[in-house]
């Protein structure tokens, strides 16, 4: 198919698979005995809140930007959304 490239040439060339193993991993998670634990933490979560995937997942108490996520916690608890269940087609408020 025109367009798309062979398997083995993504896998040579996605930038997610600069993620395997702990080279990747910045200080504090490369000298962290948990690092082969967490394997460095959530990256999706680290580029939502730091804009950078490959930063210290700062739900981490030992990350640098911990306190963005300490943040993030407080202003949610101080004004909680409704929960409301998805359905195709419809939502359906809770409570």
């Amino acid at each position: 198919m025109p367009g798309r490239a062979p398997l083995t040439q993504v896998r040579a060339t996605a930038s997610l698979l600069n993620f395997r193993g702990t080279a990747w991993m910045p200080e504090p998670c490369q000298s962290c005995n948990r690092r082969e634990i967490d394997w460095g933490g959530c990256r999706c979560q680290a580029f939502a809140l730091t804009g950078d995937a490959a930063a210290t997942d700062p739900a981490c108490v030992l990350s640098p930007d911990h306190a963005i996520m300490a943040a993030a916690v407080a202003a949610a608890a101080a004004d909680p959304a409704p929960l409301v269940y998805r359905r195709i087609g419809a939502a359906v408020p809770v409570g």
